[in-house]
């Protein structure tokens, strides 16, 4: 029997594309598993920025309710299990070996790519649990995108921004309309942008359906949220972003999921999600975060500056960066250029992966950058020139945030 490693470097190889978006292939392979065919509640979300995020929240809400919860996410930090949970726990490695195996007899000579491989082994795990509700994340985009291939209750989307303009288009109104047809007729829809383009709300209205916009249907303001004519106050600052809190809240009401005012509190007060505004309290502290396009860096760059007008010690900020090459470096850069006392570019062992040359060209022409090989070099070289009071700020694509887990991870190990 393959491990689960031996397996993914299997599904990795399998397929010439890394992403090939197209329902066909997919759609064959699930009725083959009969999988399309279950009881439970289905949410699903697109969108650029909160995806996930918002994924948690509406799985959090049910769990505190009482339900039997499968989310399916993507992308994995460290370990592919991240991506398949049940109940919050990620499910262990023989049941997802367990499940490419029967998905391997059943796709014949149908090509999966990696993620359609992972889409179909989560579908294939939460129906044979018999969950009282699926989560499922869109990896790109939405029309095409092989979590479309499921029947749904509710749908969300997040904040659009440009992200992917390969795949997806140039302009927030063409991205959109690709989020958009995640919609289905008389299936309500949740939609977390404040200031959705109207190709989106178009869409809806062919559709026949109404929304339900952050804003104007419902709202978390100065500790206050607003939905579905109820009004709770008190509560707590979320640590993930109050548009994924409220619009998670909004998605599993329409759902039919019940909250008391203290499950909704405790809910926003407990909810954290890895590589997303996560802090790590060592000598010196690090907070990472996976911002890696222009509106996720206006995000960290509000809240790292509501941070440090917060403490005493006024720590400088050393930002340690890794990124895709086909994202919007510079802006992405520049936005938090501000608040950075010292830059650390790193390479990534990834072939999407910008170089730290790049990343330096990026920023201009500055004397506080290093370039550094590796991930590990670049936060070992930051922890050498910083005081103990200062911060380590990890941003960018996947790979640097997991790279820097790993790196953190193994430290304490050896301290131990």
């Amino acid at each position: 029997m393959k491990s689960l490693d031996e397996w993914l470097g299997y599904i990795e190889k399998l397929h010439p594309k890394s992403w090939d978006l197209g329902l066909a292939r997919v759609n064959q392979v699930a009725a083959d598993l009969d999988i399309m065919q279950h009881s439970s509640k289905v949410a699903i979300v697109a969108g650029t920025n909160g995806k996930g995020s918002t994924c948690e929240f509406i799985e959090q809400f049910c769990i505190e309710a009482g339900n039997s919860v499968g989310k399916s996410t993507s992308p994995h930090l460290v370990r592919f299990n991240e991506r398949i949970q049940i109940n919050g726990v990620a499910v262990p490695d023989d049941e997802i070996v367990e499940t490419f195996e029967i998905i391997e007899v059943a796709r014949k000579n149908i090509s999966l790519t990696y993620f359609e491989f992972a889409v179909l082994a989560s579908a294939l795990i939460f129906s044979r649990r018999d969950l009282d509700v699926w989560v499922l994340e869109v990896g790109l985009g939405g029309r095409l995108d092989a979590m479309n291939i499921f029947s749904r209750d509710v749908s969300v989307i997040t904040p659009i921004a440009l992200d992917h303009q390969a795949w997806l288009g140039g302009t927030r109104e063409e991205i959109a309309l690709e989020k958009a047809a995640i919609m289905r007729r008389e299936i309500p829809c949740v939609v977390a942008d404040p200031d959705p383009p109207a190709t989106l709300m178009e869409y809806a209205g062919k559709l026949g359906i109404t929304p339900y916009v952050i804003g104007n249907d419902f709202s978390f303001e100065d500790g206050k949220i607003d939905f579905r004519e109820r009004v709770i106050s008190g509560l707590p600052a979320p640590q993930l972003p109050k548009n994924c809190a409220v619009a998670a809240l909004q998605a599993v009401s329409c759902l039919g999921v019940e909250l008391s005012d203290s499950q909704i509190f405790e809910v926003i007060r407990r909810t954290r999600l890895t590589g997303r505004l996560q802090w790590f309290d060592t000598k010196p502290r690090v907070l990472c975060d996976v911002a890696h396009n222009p509106a996720a860096a206006i995000y960290l760059r509000d809240y790292l500056a509501t941070y440090l007008s917060s403490v005493e010690s006024k720590p400088r900020v050393h930002a340690l960066v890794g990124m895709y090459s086909d994202k919007e470096l510079s802006k992405v850069i520049e936005t938090l250029s501000p608040l950075v006392h010292r830059w650390y570019f790193t390479n990534m062992d990834d072939s999407r992966a910008a170089t730290a040359k790049e990343l330096q060209s990026a920023l201009g022409d500055r004397s506080n950058v290093e370039t550094c090989g590796t991930i590990p070099s670049a936060f070992g070289k930051a922890k050498k020139d910083l005081d103990i009071d200062d911060l380590i700020v990890v941003f960018g694509s996947f790979p640097v945030v997991a790279g820097v887990f790993k790196t953190i991870s193994s430290s304490l190990n050896e301290e131990r």
